[in-house]
């Protein structure tokens, strides 16, 4: 049932509600212009600063230290779920969040610098100019999400999650959105993101995880690019970036795409299907290393497991010739330890390559296992 305030106040407060009776656990309440506190432990099937049939665009919910708010929330114009603690204070929201049709028309946010614990997953807006399904706004602010984070469906649709600034922990998946420009996470100056799950390409030109200003992001899971050759798992610009899973290029995508900070990935390093979706692309000047192995393609293209066309070499320690020849890398690649290096060829004849390859120690690289 739609049920929608008539004033400004606190939720358990049954005059600031239509017919003066309080929403119940299975009614879609609408702010309708008005800034409801949720000031107690409150379920309805969904809040939303959207219109409804009767209800108008606006207004907003907030939430007080301490309360857990279960819910669906849809932003409109306006956004939907909202908490300015201080630190020290929490509060819970548990359902979807959907982001709205304008750049503050967020779907939940954090705005101070409490904590605030999410349980669901976020979308990016479903309108052209739509925003953040969860945004964590202020220095010094947490964010823990529990679900996973998908950027929009229409082009610039923005971002299933912002850490605008502060720190923000995600145990779920980062995956950009179906429209182009859509981001899963996007990370912003000075901002932590600690993703335990994995960040994922899509169609799009977005990416699963973009980093655009100096910041650390720390990926416990494996990253893989997407179906369109800009669209890559993982996008780094300027910040610092440890993967601890393994990256893979997608069929068009790379997995990691980068041009400046710092890149560590300390899993394997694999080709995609596609002719230009690289494990690791390295366009700029900042240092990458591979800790695991750097690999070709498995479906005997020649996507490189690492690319490197920067200023400064890519680091690598181990190489694996992918199906068919296949090579682990191209470009600017050195190996990080020669004396513990090792390559693995397919056959015999392979074994020329190394000759090719810009490794330090040229000739002398050791192969450490030939299969046949």
């Amino acid at each position: 049932m739609e049920r929608w305030a008539v004033a400004t106040g606190n939720a358990n407060d049954p005059l600031i509600w239509d017919g003066g009776t309080l929403p119940g656990v299975g009614d879609d309440v609408y702010a309708n212009g008005f800034a409801v506190t949720i000031n107690v432990n409150t379920q309805y099937a969904s809040v939303r600063t959207t219109a409804g049939t009767t209800a108008v665009a606006g207004g907003t919910f907030n939430l007080s230290d301490g309360v857990t708010l279960r819910a669906n929330a849809f932003a409109g114009t306006t956004g939907c779920v909202s908490f300015s603690g201080l630190t020290g204070t929490v509060a819970n929201f548990i359902g979807n969040a959907t982001g709205g049709t304008v750049n503050t028309a967020r779907g939940v946010a954090n705005m101070s610098s409490g904590t605030l614990n999410v349980t669901g997953d976020m979308f990016g807006g479903s309108t052209v100019g739509g925003t953040e399904g969860l945004r964590n706004q202020s220095a010094g602010g947490v964010v823990n999400l529990i679900g996973n984070a998908k950027g929009g469906g229409v082009v610039n649709t923005g971002y299933g999650a912002v850490c605008n600034t502060g720190t923000m922990n995600i145990t779920g998946n980062c995956i950009a959105g179906d429209g182009n420009g859509t981001m899963g996470a996007s990370v912003a100056v000075g901002a932590v993101l600690n993703l335990t799950g994995n960040a994922l390409g899509s169609a799009s030109t977005g990416h699963g995880v973009a980093i655009s200003s100096v910041a650390t992001v720390t990926i416990n899971g494996n990253v893989i690019g997407g179906s369109s050759a800009v669209g890559s798992g993982v996008s780094n610009a300027v910040g610092t970036v440890v993967i601890n899973g393994n990256v893979t290029g997608g069929t068009a995508g790379s997995g990691v795409t980068f041009n400046n900070g710092s890149v560590t990935i300390n899993g394997d390093c694999t080709g995609g299907d596609g002719l230009v979706a690289y494990g690791l692309n390295s366009t700029g000047g900042g240092t990458a290393i591979v800790n695991g192995t750097a690999i070709g393609s498995a479906t005997g293209n020649s996507t490189a497991g690492v690319n490197s066309t920067g200023t400064i070499p890519v680091k690598i320690r181990k190489a694996k010739f992918g199906a068919l020849g296949a090579s682990p890398c191209r470009g600017q690649v050195v190996v990080s330890d020669v004396q513990q290096a090792t390559v693995e060829v397919r056959n015999v004849a392979l074994a020329t390559q190394l000759l090719k390859f810009p490794f330090a120690g040229g000739a002398g690289f050791p192969i450490s296992r030939l299969v046949q």
